[in-house]
């Protein structure tokens, strides 16, 4: 790996992690500690602002070995791309409840659509339109952590309890 490489993943591990509160405190839902983390990922990705034309980016692409490293997975091409295709198959099959504004409660899955190329190296993922509300526009009631935050946590209750606790870090004030 060139310096050049190695500096680019430092920085994406610095990227930002931002979801709403809703989305944290009042759902449902139980994700592997790598499924956490892929998520986590895809969050720090994510392009929060809305243009006129097309409204909030859904699609996004990675590169699987950038995204193995990135995530302390030991990248082989063969075994551990097969467990990237199975990571982003469950996230795609997998739904959570949600509690709507109005106390009605709704299932919202996680992506609507994930595409693996081997050849490239290429995952193509497209996140569920649900989500939108719980992952863009944020303007309140949000959490936000550094990537690297949770990359290095051994447990799937590390994640989810790290990130419960951020999201009620904006109630603490010191007097």
């Amino acid at each position: 790996m060139t310096p050049e490489e190695s500096f680019e993943l430092e920085k994406k591990k610095g990227y930002m992690v931002v979801k709403g509160n809703d989305l944290i405190q009042k759902n449902r839902f139980a994700l592997s500690l790598t499924e956490q983390k892929t998520m986590a990922y895809i969050c720090s990705m994510i392009e929060p602002m809305q243009t006129e034309e097309s409204g909030f980016k859904l699609e996004y692409e990675f590169k699987i070995r950038e995204y193995s490293k990135i995530c302390g997975i030991d990248y082989d091409n063969g075994k551990n791309y097969q467990d990237v295709k199975n990571t982003l198959k469950k996230l795609r099959d997998k739904s959570m409840w949600l509690t709507l504004p109005n106390g009605s409660e709704t299932t919202v899955g996680w992506l609507a659509k994930a595409t693996t190329n081997k050849r490239s190296g290429i995952a193509h993922i497209k996140l569920d339109e649900d989500m939108v509300p719980y992952l863009f526009d944020l303007k309140q009631k949000f959490t936000q952590y550094q990537l690297y935050n949770v990359l290095g946590m051994k447990s799937a209750f590390s994640v989810r309890i790290y990130e419960l606790m951020k999201s009620y870090s904006f109630r603490h004030t010191i007097t």
